[in-house]
């Protein structure tokens, strides 16, 4: 089904994690166009501690879902294959996470005689039943992420679909809407999750073997299963380049050569080549004789002339 994934609301996505983030959390907000950026975004008093609050974390998936737009369903093909089926859905856009308890059904719609609703209803996701073995992943482009889901997938009941029809979304597939005969609706209730979200909200692994952050859902709640790494912290700045022991001093001019601001690559007087010329008079590098400073350390001067200071005239 090519149907877009309604976008999430993101005034109440952003509501959601303000009111997520005043009784615990942290964030990893990056800027966006269209979202309310924390402006200390690393501040304990912004959002207080940062990488591993359960309900902040939600918050920000619904958010990639919503800006993701579709979803992949998997299932099993069944029989005797372990072969799996995935094609993009339109899931109905999902509650605002108020709590830990959050994120704990998605309603997907489905044609009765689709080859996915047999696959569910033929691996325990009848009405009723025990639900069906499934995956259910969002991709973000844009914030170069995804959140992926696995769970148990049932066929709700007529009551329940007719309940959850999601008519922004679906009105262009079921021309009677929920009254259409071969309407039905998939209740998803996922158990496992892990999301990446290295544009958006800066969520990530940052471990060995790659593994991102994911989370369980036991007793009805969610739990950190593998946690958020924090971002690295910025590079220190590269140290200035030593300073020479041997002072070169033009005979020409008495330019002083200085390896950080004379040489791109900051090499030693010794090491540059016979063609480098001095950048004040063009004098080859020839002219240049070792000096001796006014604080008495050893140097050389031109040939035909005194040592001289460096850096003053004659």
């Amino acid at each position: 089904m090519l149907s877009l994934f309604s976008w999430v609301p993101l005034a109440c996505c952003v509501q959601a994690v303000a009111s997520a983030a005043g009784t615990a959390g942290g964030s990893r907000w990056k800027p966006h166009p269209q979202t309310r950026v924390c402006e200390e975004k690393y501040s304990p008093s912004c959002f207080g501690e940062l990488e591993n609050n359960v309900t902040l974390i939600l918050s920000e998936a619904v958010i990639a879902m919503g800006w993701a737009s579709n979803a992949i369903l998997a299932t099993p093909r069944g029989g005797d294959t372990l072969d799996i089926n995935a094609r993009v859905m339109s899931p109905k856009t999902v509650d605002n996470i108020t709590d830990e308890g959050g994120l704990s059904v998605i309603y997907i719609d489905t044609n009765n005689l689709s080859r996915k609703y047999k696959e569910i209803t033929s691996a325990g996701g009848h009405v009723g039943g025990s639900g069906a073995r499934v995956n259910l992943m969002y991709y973000d482009t844009l914030g170069t992420g995804y959140v992926a889901f696995r769970g148990g997938a049932v066929i709700c009941n007529t009551t329940e679909a007719k309940q959850e029809y999601w008519a922004a979304g679906w009105d262009a597939f079921y021309p009677n809407g929920s009254a259409t005969p071969y309407y039905s609706l998939i209740k998803f209730q996922p158990d496992w999750m892990e999301i990446v979200s290295t544009g958006r909200f800066d969520i990530q692994s940052g471990r060995a073997d790659w593994a991102p952050p994911s989370l369980e859902r036991v007793d009805g709640k969610w739990r950190v299963e593998v946690p958020v790494a924090p971002s690295p912290p910025p590079a220190p700045p590269a140290p200035p380049a030593p300073p020479s022991a041997e002072k070169w001093q033009c005979s020409q001019c008495l330019h002083v050569y200085d390896p950080a601001t004379d040489d791109p690559q900051h090499r030693k007087f010794e090491d540059l080549p016979d063609t480098w010329e001095c950048p004040v008079c063009g004098a080859p590098k020839s002219a240049y004789r070792q000096i001796k400073f006014e604080d008495g350390s050893d140097g050389w001067a031109h040939a035909d002339e005194t040592p001289k200071t460096a850096g003053r005239s004659p």
